[in-house]
């Protein structure tokens, strides 16, 4: 896994998706969830991010701060990931549903709608600690990846915060 994981400069869109399932899969392991339900996870987390084809690179891209309106823009990358993966033959509707709501928070501090507790779907808590776990490893335009323990501490930190499941980042542990 952290072969899969280790840091080789900026990362592709396409090799944090391919992390992101395989970390995500192993949270769905270690929660007890049965191999469909493992699957699901690991295709949660791999389209998750899909509809930022739809945001523009240079957003994506740039080193500074984004306005409101370019954040707003950059939430849109949900509704859009989640769009495209209904359109996927053979995908279960539940897969779309926890694609959608990946950057919900369990205090009701994420996106795109605010949703928190009970109303976020497991695969999305899943997705959501896999996330945060790859992407701080990961460089950014506006940062240098960090180590496998500054992940661990950033999701402490966002479980300490109500950011994210205390259940997961355990299993993360």
């Amino acid at each position: 896994l952290m072969l899969l994981l280790e840091k080789s400069g900026v990362c592709s869109p396409m090799q944090h998706a391919v992390r992101q399932a395989v970390v995500a899969m192993r949270l769905a392991r270690a929660v007890s969830l049965g191999p469909d339900a493992v699957l699901d996870a690991g295709l949660v987390a791999l389209f998750s991010d899909i509809g930022m084809s739809v945001v523009a690179e240079d957003l994506i891209r740039r080193p500074g701060r984004l306005s409101p309106t370019e954040w707003e823009r950059v939430h849109r990358h949900c509704a859009a990931s989640a769009d495209l993966v209904e359109k996927v033959r053979g995908i279960r509707p539940i897969i779309a549903h926890a694609v959608y709501q990946h950057h919900e928070r369990p205090n009701g501090s994420g996106y795109p709608r605010g949703r928190c507790g009970t109303f976020l779907h497991p695969l999305a808590r899943i997705a959501a600690v896999a996330d945060v776990f790859t992407a701080v490893m990961e460089d950014r335009p506006h940062r240098r990846g960090r180590s496998p323990h500054h992940a661990i501490r950033a999701a402490l930190e966002g479980v300490k915060a109500g950011r994210l499941d205390a259940q997961i980042v355990r299993a993360l542990l």
